[in-house]
């Protein structure tokens, strides 16, 4: 039995299997398109701005924690929004 099966490491290879990644391609998230409400956000970032949407429509407190967490990574970072253009 590996180490990943027993405690404390059972714990940490469940966190693991319920972690996701993103590898964000900036010309893709760039352009305008139409909003997903819903749904999950796609590995190359794509639909960020559906998402950050969404989250802000029902958790506040989670958009602010991410405003906070921009901020320390560049202080250009004062707040950030969605932009809604077209129909």
């Amino acid at each position: 039995m590996s180490l990943l099966g027993r405690p404390p490491f059972a714990a940490f290879a469940e966190g693991w299997r319920d972690m996701g990644f993103y590898n964000f391609v900036p010309d893709l998230i760039r352009p305008p398109r139409e909003a997903t409400p819903g749904a999950a956000l796609e590995k190359t970032g794509w639909n960020l701005a559906g998402v950050i949407d969404d989250i802000r429509r029902f958790d506040q407190r989670t958009i602010e924690r991410m405003r906070d967490y921009l901020a320390l990574i560049t202080e250009d970072v004062k707040d950030f929004r969605v932009l809604h253009a077209g129909g």
